[in-house]
């Protein structure tokens, strides 16, 4: 099953800035959205994109998800960080303003962020099948 955001025009924050959250800002691009991307530090390719004027870098060291209150018309939140702990501060905090949330956690975690978790467990499940994890 593939699930298919309508983000165009909307403002869609990422936290994080390594080899996977690099794989969602390429996913995101053709969404047609205003892409944050809040890290301290970015990967080459993020750079790249950021130096492009696709994206917009905001260098920053992220503790928790107090900085969403600056983001008024957030549609979605993607906490993709390498700190669980962090992960889980941004899903709390963009619980109360945002519509979706997709963090990087473990499956138990997103789950219990997500409103609609039976879409997101179709999703999980294909994708481990597909690596050959779950039968």
């Amino acid at each position: 099953m593939i699930i298919d955001l309508n983000l165009k025009g909307q403002q869609v924050v990422l936290v994080g800035g390594g080899r996977e959250a690099s794989r969602k800002v390429e996913a995101l691009l053709s969404q047609d959205c205003e892409i944050i991307v809040v890290t301290e530090t970015i990967c080459e390719a993020i750079k790249k994109t950021a130096e492009a004027g696709k994206i917009n870098w905001i260098s920053k060291n992220v503790e928790d998800g107090n900085f969403l209150s600056d983001y008024p018309h957030l549609r979605l939140v993607l906490a993709v960080t390498d700190d669980r702990m962090v992960n889980r501060k941004i899903v709390e905090a963009a619980k109360s303003c945002v519509v979706m949330l997709i963090p990087q956690m473990t499956l138990r975690t997103a789950i219990s962020a997500i409103p609609r978790p039976s879409i997101f467990m179709i999703l999980f499940r294909w994708r481990y099948q597909q690596e050959g994890r779950v039968r």
